[in-house]
């Protein structure tokens, strides 16, 4: 009996977490993002963009997170605003990173390619006088 009953559970999960993509909807419709590349100068700073989703995900990076933040690593069936946070680019070469909305369960995804702009070279004395 409770064979039939975790049975019964898991068809209704399936059935109400997803919209399957055997109803019309191609595997990159399942989960869309309003800006898949963006772009940012040295100085760094925050960009939001919508996500349309018909189930619910998660977001990885294939960075680590020391240098972009992201207001929620998961989200719901329906839209969300999603906030990419950049830190200041001190290096003096480009950085980049793929943050990728996946629901492993359902096998889709929707990439976001970021690219940030380098710091021009500076010289930082910490003393104006010189003897």
């Amino acid at each position: 009996m409770k064979r039939i009953i975790s049975y019964i559970f898991m068809c209704c999960l399936l059935w109400v977490g997803c919209t399957s993509t055997t109803e019309g909807l191609a595997p990159d419709k399942v989960i869309t993002v309003s800006n898949n590349k963006i772009e940012m100068e040295s100085k760094g700073g925050k960009t939001s963009i919508k996500v349309d989703s018909y189930c619910d995900w998660q977001i990885t990076s294939d960075e680590e997170w020391q240098w972009i933040s992201v207001s929620n690593k998961s989200g719901k069936k329906g839209i969300t605003t999603l906030d990419i946070t950049l830190n200041q680019n001190i290096a003096t070469s480009k950085r980049s990173a793929v943050l990728t909305l996946a629901n492993d369960m359902y096998g889709v995804s929707q990439q976001i390619n970021i690219t940030q702009n380098s710091s021009d070279p500076f010289i930082n004395i910490s003393e104006n006088r010189y003897e």
